[in-house]
């Protein structure tokens, strides 16, 4: 039988099957256009692999990764695989990020009490994805935030769009415009240095895009994406050694 190549992932999404059409579809492809790499059963299984054989390889390296996504649901603990998959998260002690689907922490059994330490997010319909993956995107820049810095951006434009942000302390739709200007301007600056862009840069502009695109979709911007916007431009600004008298504050 093949074996699955297990390549680098961010994350793996452990989920029962009964959730699949009803949310878990719509989750992964929300998380997946923000770049993140996830590992999921039924499409990252190779056809005439040894299922459980490869699965458990992959388990394995798990603790490597960024962490697990659980989509946490009251049939979840009723499925064996999945139970199998968290016991083997809590054993390699590896990072989880929880999501509650129509559960709350009370419905967890006793066994995994553990995880109502645990900081969670909440679904209850799919109006909640955006909230949950906000959750996600926030642990997962905290998680790589030290990456080193590679370049060196200076330029007059870019700098006083910077401290043009800076010193205005408004958290606007305006703000999150000015977001959006710093980060294509760092675009189109690294586009000039022919620079190719990893997955983390890829993450942290997407972030930034599509809560523009989310803010002429609404015509309002809700504070936890301004903020997660404002963090992702923070992780760019040190990325690239932009304004580094001003950026040092950024998060604070």
């Amino acid at each position: 039988m093949d074996e699955i190549q297990i390549s680098e992932y961010d994350f793996f999404f452990s989920y029962s099957r009964d959730t699949y059409s009803s949310i878990a579809i719509e989750l992964i492809d929300v998380l997946e256009a923000y770049h993140l790499r996830l590992w999921v059963d039924k499409t990252e299984v190779p056809l005439g692999c040894d299922v459980c054989k490869n699965i458990n390889n992959v388990l394995n390296e798990v603790q490597y990764w960024k962490g697990a996504i659980l989509l946490l649901d009251h049939s979840y603990w009723k499925k064996e695989w999945c139970l199998k998959e968290l016991d083997i998260f809590l054993q390699q002690k590896t990072k989880i990020l929880p999501l509650l689907y129509n559960q709350n922490k009370s419905d967890i059994p006793a066994k995994y009490s553990i995880l109502k330490g645990i900081n969670v997010a909440y679904l209850r319909t799919s109006k909640d994805i955006n909230f949950a993956v906000n959750k996600i995107l926030d642990q997962y820049l905290k998680l790589v935030k030290k990456k080193e810095k590679i370049l060196s951006i200076n330029h007059p434009i870019l700098t006083a769009l910077v401290k043009d942000f800076y010193y205005c302390h408004t958290n606007d739709f305006t703000s999150l415009i000015k977001i959006s200007n710093i980060a294509k301007c760092i675009e189109l600056c690294l586009q000039k240095k022919e620079y190719i862009a990893d997955n983390y840069d890829r993450i942290l502009f997407s972030i930034i895009k599509n809560k523009m695109n989310g803010l002429f979709a609404k015509e309002h911007i809700d504070r936890q994406d301004f903020l997660l916007s404002k963090f992702a431009l923070s992780c760019l600004l040190k990325r690239f050694n932009v304004v580094s008298d001003v950026f040092n504050d950024f998060e604070n």
